[in-house]
């Protein structure tokens, strides 16, 4: 994992192919102790309706020392509130078990290879959003837009580069088939670099064109199949084809790469499932990711 310079990006997901998703887990150049705490409040309103609130919270260290202040990475990453059984909605067939969230947090419907801790596809950040939409019997929506950063790029008049990202998640078959799509806005991504960051966007295979100036929008879309069994066993099974391109090829955690520019894409394929008995357990998993470009 090294450039011209000694040294390249790195990470626990990031592998030679690339960080848009080409990793299969863990490689463990991490920090040496992570933990998270949850919290969460829940309420019954007198006519019906329920509140949720919730809270994260996480910290990442390097030392196993028994006091860790002055280097403690304490974050909070999720902070939100919920509200569903709402009485306003409970006349509506569409709306009767919506839940309307708001705040910081990691979308519900995230899911991943649990013994690889491998994400299929994540979608985070600060924002605002409805679950459970029932247009039809067979057809449920959830829909939300969430915003994140994505940091210093070297200059501090663009410190804070954001990007916003609408979803519409649709199940069908009682949940059994997913489609989702997103679209990814960054109106400050071209923003103009220093010396410094060119020659890293230099170094980086993705960003070596275009006058290094990263795309400023992109799109993904996911196809799944979520199987309650494993194939007439006990268990369950899993299928999703990933598709993004610019801002979007980072098909795993979406718009949570901010370098790529208007030509990348990616495509990403994953099947894994996990079958059981009294005796014996099997969990077999497949990834393959490419970059098009």
């Amino acid at each position: 994992m090294t450039n011209g310079s000694g040294a390249g990006r790195g990470g626990p997901y990031v592998t030679p192919a690339g960080s848009v998703g080409g990793a299969v887990g863990r490689l463990g150049n991490e920090v040496d102790t992570y933990m998270e705490a949850k919290f969460s409040k829940e309420k019954q309103a007198s006519n019906g309706t329920h509140p949720k609130y919730t809270l994260m919270l996480a910290d990442g260290l390097e030392t196993p020392n028994d006091w860790t202040a002055a280097e403690s990475s304490l974050n909070v990453r999720q902070v939100y509130a919920e509200l569903d059984h709402l009485a306003s909605f409970r006349d509506s067939p569409a709306f009767r078990d919506a839940t309307l969230w708001a705040g910081k947090r990691f979308d519900r419907d995230n899911y991943d290879i649990h013994w690889l801790d491998r994400g299929i596809v994540f979608l985070a950040g600060t924002g605002g959003g409805i679950y459970d939409v029932h247009l039809t019997e067979d057809w449920r929506i959830n829909a939300s837009l969430m915003s994140r950063s994505y940091g210093d790029f070297g200059t501090e008049e663009n410190k804070d580069i954001r990007s916003y990202v609408a979803t519409l998640n649709q199940f069908f078959d009682d949940g059994r088939w997913q489609i989702m799509l997103n679209g990814l806005s960054s109106g400050q991504n071209d923003a103009r670099l220093n010396e410094q960051s060119k020659q890293i966007f230099a170094s980086d295979t993705r960003l070596n064109k275009a006058g290094f100036s990263p795309a400023e929008s992109g799109s993904h879309g996911m196809f799944a199949y979520h199987r309650p069994d494993f194939f007439g066993r006990e268990g369950y099974f899993k299928a999703a084809l990933l598709y993004g391109k610019g801002l979007g090829a980072e098909v795993n955690s979406i718009g949570a790469d901010g370098d790529l520019l208007d030509e990348a894409q990616t495509l990403r394929l994953a099947l894994y499932g996990h079958s059981l008995n009294e005796d014996w357990r099997i969990a077999p998993a497949l990834i393959a990711c490419s970059p098009l470009i």
